[in-house]
């Protein structure tokens, strides 16, 4: 449904995005996942026609929109899109049926006045505002902003949707309840989706496939657990959740010696000697006393203990100025102080060469 290929974009001599390209099929929802600056606002607003990339090429349902090197640039009011803003632009002189109301009214073959009722309430119902239609859009909360925002991106059937940041403005409890209405809204219009965030929650709970921009580039694209499970570089893997990173050094082909000097066993293609970056995740480890001969062990001694409810966070020193922290549902709980062992799969430890290019 988008096809997007080799897009660039600099603004002067600086370069925003380099070579980007990626595709969504007709109805998935599909997130650029990213730290401030990445690239990501700046790739959707060059999708949405608000920006012109320097190069590349754009199509939607089959027609070009842009193409750098054809001439060719489909202004906004006639790409087949809707956008949710990251501010939600709700004009505040208009009450809610009048702001969801207006694409319709503005339109070159705008509607009769009966069709856009009806298609305005129709918009209002799928987002639950229609008891709201004649209130005030300064009486709204950030939430009801929010589901405005989205009815009107969609009450012309785009296409495409478009967002940026979409829960951004919310607060942390409202956006984890809206994360799962947005994804339900999304999924039950049908339509085709596009959001930017920074948020790896909301990526994950939105989209079907996701990709990690930075600095420009895309990284890495996939399905969610896929690129948490198996990233290709050290970014990628520290940016989506909490990650441990240790350096060491290949002894052999299958032993990699740690801080401590403590021996992970584990394959690597880095010719012996070399240096790399081993990464392991906090959900993956456990607390012990004694090793697991069918588990990697390091020894450490517990510093810190932090109950959670429904896990313990510990912080285990390995070496002088080398500590892991661990996240484990266990029962038992250890004290400050205590020597313990951090058990964890070898298989669940990720290895980059240390200038980080993909791991073996």
């Amino acid at each position: 449904m988008l096809k997007v290929e080799g897009l660039r974009k600099s603004y002067g001599a600086v370069p925003v995005i380099e070579d980007v390209s990626f595709s969504i099929p007709e109805g998935q929802c599909y997130a650029l996942l990213g730290p401030s600056g990445c690239g990501k606002t700046t790739t959707l607003r060059c999708v949405a026609g608000l920006e012109t990339a320097g190069a590349g090429r754009i199509e939607m349902s089959g027609q070009v929109v842009y193409d750098h090197a054809k001439g060719i640039n489909v202004p906004i009011y006639e790409r087949p899109i809707g956008m949710v803003f990251q501010s939600y632009a709700i004009w505040p002189h208009m009450n809610v049926f009048q702001n969801v109301a207006f694409p319709l009214k503005v339109d070159r073959k705008a509607p009769k006045k009966a069709e856009i009722e009806e298609r305005t309430f129709a918009a209002l119902r799928l987002v639950d505002m229609e008891a709201y239609a004649m209130r005030p859009a300064t009486a709204l909360s950030g939430g009801q902003q929010q589901r405005v925002a989205l009815a009107r991106a969609i009450i012309r059937n785009p296409a495409l949707l478009l967002l940026d940041e979409p829960l951004s403005n919310l607060d942390a409890r409202l956006r984890d309840t809206m994360r799962k209405e947005l994804s339900e809204l999304i999924r039950r219009v049908g339509v085709t989706a596009l959001f930017v965030t920074h948020d790896q929650a909301e990526a994950f709970t939105l989209s079907q496939k996701m990709a990690v921009m930075h600095r420009g580039r895309l990284l890495q694209e996939g399905d969610p657990s896929e690129l948490y499970r198996n990233p290709v570089e050290p970014f990628v893997a520290t940016f989506l959740g909490a990650a441990n990173i240790l350096p060491g050094r290949v002894v052999s082909q299958d032993r990699i010696a740690l801080p401590g000097d403590q021996i992970l066993r584990k394959t690597s293609e880095v010719a012996e000697g070399g240096e790399v970056i081993v990464i392991l995740r906090p959900e993956t480890m456990r607390i012990s006393q004694e090793s697991s001969p069918k588990a990697a062990g390091l020894r450490g001694t517990l510093e810190y203990s932090s109950f959670q409810g429904s896990s313990i966070e510990y912080t285990v020193r390995i070496a002088p100025d080398v500590r892991l922290r661990v996240v484990t549902n266990s029962s038992r709980e250890y004290a400050q102080g205590e020597p313990v062992v951090v058990e964890f799969d070898p298989e669940s430890a990720r290895v980059f060469p240390k200038d980080g290019h993909p791991p073996k």
